[in-house]
Parts: structure tokens; C-alpha cells; sequence
């Protein structure tokens, strides 16, 4: 069944492309009333849910009891968040993750699935 391209479905895409950090939903909703577009609430979840299942975009937890999403590009990263002023930082560690991971895995003898790993502290500008 090909997917039905509406204005609505374009314009969420657009948020998650130019996005510089994960969005809640509720983040989302006032992006998409900014520039003239109206979902409602289950519609917006149901859109993500399927974004979700098609690869396009992935859940991301900072651990402050709210869902966010962002677009997957591909690639599995993590973050780094600051406490104080909010933004957050892609992280480049794959490799030194993908080495501990095999480390934790043989030394307790587990298959390992799925990780989650972000970091919350101060960013530099909020250290000053």
C-alpha cells in the first residue's frame, strides 16, 4: 500500500530534518501550529508510531520521565544533556561503547540486545 504524502505528513518530516535535539511530542505539536498545521494528539502519536516502525525516527529518554524522538539518520548515537540550559550534545562514541559492551557481555555471559547510554551534567557555557 503506498503511504498518502499529505501536508501535514511533509511538514513533520521538515521539524524532524531541521530538528537540532529529540522533540517531545508536545515540542512537536507547537512546531507544526508555528507554521500552520494542526494535529491532534492521537494523530500526532499515531504519526510517530508509524515513523517509529518505519526506521525513520527513533525514541530517545533523558531520564526526566519524557518520551522525545528524532530522526535516526542511520545511525545509533547517544547524548550528551545539560541539566541547566537543556541542550544536548550527539556524541560520538560507538566504538569505545561497542568495545565495553563486548567486555560486559563476556564477563557476565549475557547477550546483549539494546543500550541506552546518555549524560546529564553542565555544558560549557553553563559551567562559566
Amino acid at each position: 500500500m503506498i503511504e498518502r504524502q499529505t501536508k501535514s505528513k511533509r511538514a513533520l518530516r521538515e521539524i524532524f530534518a531541521s530538528a537540532k535535539q529529540p522533540l517531545t511530542p508536545v515540542e512537536l505539536m507547537n512546531l507544526l501550529e508555528k507554521s500552520g498545521i494542526f494535529f491532534n494528539k492521537t494523530t500526532i502519536y499515531r504519526e510517530l508510531d508509524r515513523l517509529r516502525e518505519k526506521g525513520e525516527i527513533a525514541i530517545v529518554y533523558f531520564a526526566d520521565g519524557h518520551t522525545r524522538y528524532e530522526m535516526t539518520h542511520g545511525d545509533h548515537h547517544h547524548h550528551a544533556v545539560c541539566t541547566k540550559c537543556k541542550t544536548v550534545i550527539k556524541l560520538e562514541i560507538e566504538s569505545e561503547l561497542e568495545q565495553l559492551q563486548v567486555a560486559i557481555a563476556k564477563k557476565n555471559g549475557f547477550t546483549i540486545r539494546q543500550h541506552l547510554v546518555e549524560f546529564f551534567g553542565m555544558c560549557r557555557a553553563c559551567v562559566k
